[in-house]
């Protein structure tokens, strides 16, 4: 596999492996291209502990009062 992936139709980058189809002329894309229920849960689990790791630190900065 190379990167950039391109669809082998139009040509547009793909942008999100997730998707089973190209997103801009929603023909089908080679399977292995695509990722799998595993590989996209994994990604899922990794951003949802970003997320929280950063309301945390927001939550932090927003009891903090610089001004006392």
């Amino acid at each position: 596999m190379t990167f950039p992936l391109r669809c082998p139709k139009c040509q547009a980058l793909v942008v999100d492996r997730r998707s089973a189809v190209c997103t801009t002329c929603r023909v089908a894309l080679p399977k292995e291209w695509v990722m799998t229920k595993d590989q996209i849960r994994k990604i899922q689990d990794a951003d949802q502990h970003v997320r929280a790791e950063f309301k945390a630190s927001m939550k932090f900065f927003q009891d903090v009062n610089p001004y006392e």
